[in-house]
């Protein structure tokens, strides 16, 4: 923020990048962030995610509590097109700046990426469980039970993958517009699993569930070891 009240953004305005085949001008986007109550930054970058994808990312300096990331993407779709809307959201005390004083790209961090559990409820059900393990797939991290999947880095083309894996087990039974409607691991658990049916057992999805249950282990020691 300048001395006179304005907003800066720094970093080249006329800077362009191309993700899923659409050339987008990252100055656009950081334009429409700053016009949300509560932004007082914003850069977007475009990084590599877990399965070598060009994907968005928007970092936000937020003034006080500043608005969320189910906030600032609803914000963004009034104003630009989906494949313009960052799949994820890092929330950042100050931009990191170079001697100069300029925008030091190299330095924003990665998005969490690193399979760290998330804040939040892990996994109590079978359901849960091969939900989770597929969500992590996708995703590239480990996600709570209650964290929104588009809020955790989800977007259009990750949910049609969950979706073509879900139905490995479910069938047809499940919907692309099911994981719009519940968005969460919880949910969409609890929505499965309404009709009194259980996740499929049989031998080919045993190394499923065993990998669920020690990715589940290790984050509840991940999860003691940072609170001891």
């Amino acid at each position: 923020v300048r001395e006179d009240g304005e907003l800066e953004y720094l970093g080249r305005s006329d800077q362009q990048v191309k993700v899923r085949g659409f050339r987008i001008e990252l100055g656009e986007i950081e334009a429409a962030l700053g016009l949300k109550a509560g932004v007082k930054a914003a850069v977007v970058v475009a990084r590599k995610d877990a399965h070598g994808e060009t994907a968005l990312v928007g970092y936000v300096v937020p003034e006080g509590s500043g608005p969320s990331a189910s906030e600032l993407r609803e914000h963004l779709k009034t104003r630009l097109p989906e494949y313009m809307v960052p799949a994820q959201f890092v929330m950042l005390g100050a931009l990191p700046l170079t001697e100069n004083g300029k925008l030091d790209r190299r330095a924003l961090p990665s998005p969490d990426q690193s399979g760290a559990p998330a804040a939040g409820a892990l996994p109590s059900t079978r359901f849960e469980q091969v939900l989770s393990t597929v969500w992590s797939e996708a995703l590239g991290r480990d996600v709570s039970v209650d964290e929104n999947f588009f809020d955790a880095g989800g977007d259009s083309l990750k949910a049609i993958r969950v979706v073509g894996r879900l139905r490995e087990t479910w069938g047809d039974k499940v919907q692309l517009t099911d994981l719009f409607a519940h968005p969460t691991i919880r949910a969409l658990a609890a929505y499965l699993g309404a009709d009194g049916s259980e996740p499929p057992t049989g031998p080919d999805r045993e190394d499923e569930r065993r990998e669920g249950k020690a990715r589940m282990e290790k984050r509840l020691e991940r999860r003691r070891r940072g609170n001891s």
